[in-house]
Order: C-alpha cells, then sequence, then structure tokens
C-alpha cells in the first residue's frame, strides 16, 4: 500500500544540520559518524518522497536514521567527546568503528544505489573514502576498489536485494550503537603491557630495597642514606641468619644420620644442633607498626617452649631450651644484632655484637658521654630525653623493631600463631615491657651507685633476673609475696658487695 506524502509534510527538524567541511583534525570515528548522518539523511529525505517505498519499511528507516542521530548527539560523538572514551577501550573502539563501517557500506553499495535523489547524484566520495580509513584501522584489508564491488564480500544491486531487508540491517546496526551505552559508560580499559626494565633500572635495583620500603613506611621522615644503611644491615642480617640456619640444619642431619645424640642449648650462644622445622614451635614476628600504632612484638615462646620442650631458634636454627621469654629475647636479638650506628657521618655501619658495645660507641665515639644530652631522633623526629639509659633505649627499640623484619615467615608459623590466638590460650606477656622493666632497673642500679662499671651493672640485672625467673616457676598465687622478698633481699646484697668492692 503506497505512503502518500508530499515534500512539504517531511518535519524539517529530522533533518541534521552537518558541516560541510569535515576538519582532517577530528578522530575517525567523529568524521565517519559525520558522513554516514549526511547520507543517511538525504536517503531518507528522497524516500519520504517516493510513493512507491512501504510505510512500514519507510518507518523502519527513519527510526533508524533518528537513532543514529540520537546516539551522535548524546555521546557528542561529532564534538570528539566520545574519544577519551574510546582511547581507553579497544574493544569498544573496534566495536564502535565497526558498526559505523558496516552503516557506511550498507549506504553505499545497497540503499542510495536504488534511488538516485531528485536534484542529482548525491557525493559519497567522502563517506567512501574515511570508511577505507575505518576499515584499514580494523584491519579489515579494504582496498580503494572495494566499494565499487570489486571485491567478492561487497554488496551488489540485484532484485534479491529488498528494501525491507536493508532497513532490517540498518536498523540492527543502529540499535547495536545504541547498545553500547554500557560499554561507553564502564569501558574495559585495554590490559597493560608490562614492559621489561632497561639497564639504568636495572643496574640501580638492590636487593635490600624491599627493607628500605619497610623502613620509610615506619619512619617516613627519615634520612635516605640512614635508610639504606639500616636496610642494607637488615639484607646481611638475613643472608647470615639464613646461613647460620642452613648450617645448623647439615651438621643436625649428619648427626642423624652417623646415629650420634642431639644436644640441647640454654640459649646462651652455644654452638649445638638444630631441626629443619623451625617456624613449626614459634610464632611468626609481626611486621612494622601500623599507623594505629600497634607496638611490634618479637616472636613469643609456643606453649610446648614454656612446658621446658626444645624448640628450633627462628634467627640462627640451633636447638634452644628456655621458658621465659625475657631469655628468649636475649638470644634472639644477640642472633640478629640490631644494633647500628645511627650517625652518617660514622665510617662504622656494621651492626655490633651486642647491646653493650654498641652503648659504648655512642658514648665515646660521639661524645655522648659522659652528660648523655638529647637531642632529636634520626628516625622518628621525636626528642629523645637526656641520659644514657633514655637515649639508648629511645635508639634500640628503633633498631630492635627494623631487625624484626629480617626473621622468616611462613605459612606453618602464622596457622600456629593463629591456632594459639583463637584456642584460647594464655596470653604471652608483653616482652617489650619486660625490656623496659629490665633496662629500668639497669639504670636505677647505676643510679644509686655512680661507679658502677657497665659489666658489674649488667651482672646484677642478670643475677636480678634469674632470681624473678625462679620465682615465676613457682605458684604465684601462693609465693608471690615471699619471692618479692627474697629477690629484693638478695638484689640488696649484691648491690652492697658490689658497691664495697667499688669503694
Amino acid at each position: 500500500m503506497a505512503l502518500i506524502r508530499a515534500s512539504e509534510m517531511y518535519n524539517p527538524i529530522r533533518e541534521w544540520k552537518v558541516e560541510e567541511d569535515v576538519s582532517d583534525q577530528r578522530s575517525i570515528t567523529s568524521r565517519l559518524c559525520i558522513e554516514c548522518s549526511k547520507a543517511y539523511g538525504a536517503a531518507v529525505k528522497h524516500l519520504a518522497t517516493r510513493k512507491d517505498v512501504p510505510k512500514s519499511t519507510y518507518r523502519t528507516l527513519e527510526r533508524s536514521w533518528s537513532s543514529l542521530i540520537l546516539w551522535s548527539d548524546g555521546y557528542g560523538v561529532t564534538d570528539g567527546e566520545l574519544d577519551e572514551v574510546l582511547a581507553k577501550s579497544c574493544t569498544l573502539r573496534q566495536s564502535t568503528l565497526e558498526l559505523l563501517t558496516n552503516i557506511s557500506k550498507t549506504l553505499t553499495e545497497r540503499l542510495i544505489p536504488q534511488f538516485e535523489p531528485s536534484d542529482g547524484k548525491l557525493d559519497l566520495n567522502p563517506l567512501k573514502l574515511v570508511t577505507q580509513e575505518a576499515a584499514s584501522n580494523l584491519h579489515l584489508g579494504y582496498e580503494d576498489g572495494d566499494f565499487e564491488g570489486s571485491d567478492s564480500d561487497s554488496y551488489s544491486v540485484t532484485e534479491s536485494d529488498e528494501l525491507d531487508e536493508i532497513a532490517e540491517d540498518l536498523e540492527t546496526d543502529t540499535q547495536c550503537l545504541m547498545d553500547l551505552d554500557a560499554l561507553i559508560k564502564a569501558p574495559a580499559p585495554d590490559p597493560v603491557k608490562e614492559t621489561l626494565p632497561d639497564r639504568q633500572e636495572t643496574s640501580e635495583w638492590s636487593p635490600h630495597q624491599l627493607y628500605c620500603e619497610g623502613i620509610i613506611n615506619r619512619f617516613p621522615k627519615a634520612k635516605q642514606d640512614l635508610v639504606n644503611r639500616l636496610a642494607l644491615a637488615n639484607f646481611e642480617r638475613f643472608l647470615r641468619n639464613k646461613s647460620d640456619r642452613e648450617k645448623n640444619m647439615r651438621e643436625d642431619r649428619q648427626e642423624e644420620a652417623s646415629g650420634g645424640t642431639r644436644f640441647n642449648d640454654s640459649g646462651l650462644g652455644t654452638s649445638l644442633q638444630t631441626g629443619s622445622h623451625y617456624a613449626e614451635t614459634v610464632m611468626t614476628a609481626m611486621s612494622y607498626r601500623e599507623g594505629g600504632g600497634h607496638s611490634v612484638r618479637i616472636p613469643p615462646l609456643s606453649a610446648d617452649a614454656k612446658k621446658n620442650k626444645p624448640f628450633d631458634c627462628i634467627a640462627c636454627g640451633r636447638k634452644l631450651q628456655m621458658t621465659q621469654n625475657s631469655v628468649w629475647k636475649k638470644h634472639l636479638y644477640l642472633d640478629l644484632r640490631p644494633w647500628v650506628c645511627h650517625d652518617l657521618s660514622c665510617n662504622y655501619s656494621s651492626p655490633f655484637a651486642n647491646r653493650e658495645h654498641w652503648i659504648q660507641h655512642l658514648g665515646l665515639a660521639h661524645g655522648l658521654d659522659p652528660e648523655w644530652s638529647g637531642f632529636e631522633c634520626p628516625l622518628c623526629h621525636q626528642q629523645t630525653g637526656n641520659g644514657r639509659f633514655v637515649i639508648s633505649h629511645h635508639l634500640s627499640v628503633h633498631m630492635e623493631e627494623i631487625s624484626l623484619a629480617a626473621l622468616p615467615s611462613g605459612p606453618d608459623s602464622e596457622s600456629g600463631s593463629e591456632s594459639e590466638i583463637s584456642s584460647g590460650e594464655e596470653v604471652v606477656p608483653d616482652v617489650e615491657a619486660e625490656a623496659s622493666q629490665i633496662d629500668a632497673l639497669e639504670a636505677q642500679f647505676r643510679q644509686n651507685n655512680p661507679n658502677l662499671t657497665v659489666a658489674q651493672s649488667c651482672q646484677m640485672v642478670a643475677e636480678h633476673q634469674a632470681m624473678i625467673g625462679a620465682a615465676k616457676a613457682k605458684s604465684l598465687s601462693v609465693m608471690r609475696d615471699a619471692a618479692v622478698a627474697q629477690i629484693q633481699m638478695a638484689s640488696n646484697r649484691a648491690m652492697g658487695k658490689l658497691m664495697k668492692d667499688a669503694i
């Protein structure tokens, strides 16, 4: 049934005004969309005057053209507003170009050749050129003559190519453009290609870089040279302890192969045999404290270790037998050797064998002794306070905390930690608090008698600790008061004896 339409009935609002000169600076998507809209609009305008076109077919073509205009206006395609989104996603970019290319081919090869406009032949060369460029970008291999029907895939105008089929194809392609809405709003980004670092970047990387990052996260105000010194010491600490563990494991296997007897270490530094599963008996060291200020603790003794059962040291790998966290902490820090000189002008950057040697170095080599005046900590940039004990304690807490990162960790140790916490067993005392009490006791002994040497004060502290350990081994609910009195009397006698010898 023929549709009666007059030329004046054509709605001029539907006619999209497109600039005649399309700037070459516009993207291929913008130029292709402009040319498709121009050609499609001219075809629809011409078909509005044709009485032999079925009403339903014309409405389908008109509706598809309107959809193309709405899609273009909605995303600002002709103004290049969509280019930024397309640049982020190769999938979206190719899908858009492919659909616009299909529309262009349908217009130039199938629809427009069937109807010659009344005012003369429509110039399709701009559309064909930009379509060839788009096809080239899609790697479809179009040649210059493809749009003249030279390609076997190109459509030819035949009687079987019905107008309603062309309308349906155009409707499908424009609807697919509309369906890209979700991809345009949330485009799938292109995968990032991994690039190999050049020689310069490789040469600048150092194995202690991971430790540098941990120290910087913990102490962001510390100087980079100091961070490098402490990180390098941590890496060397890790290698040294790893070598010790492997050596002790080899000796242990040799001992087992020869049928020898395994001996237990009291934890005082003797070189005895070890087992291989050290991570199963000692909880994993915690990492650097986070922004919340949670205190970093050393790996506490396991429940079996507190029952005087031998266990393997997580640092050196030797077989140990001890029940007190304070003794375990001393042994662990003797293995880690966390004490490093913080003064960048000092040429001695290696870790000290023990805490006392480090303190003597600070006092004698850097002029802190005898006043021990406070200064700004080079790590946390807080005031250290005055006094030998206060300054050494402030710095040693940082050094010891950093050294814990050199301890190994693994699934066995982590799972053991979780099971012990979740089972509701006895909570391990805070070994950092114990260390503070020990340092405070040492400072008290020296304050009462300034003539005491470092060795004498250390001896008094060791005797005091031994008596505390003996008291803790008894029933705390019954013997606490008596043990404390005994410890106090013994400490007074020891102090009196040492003071008498000093005088």
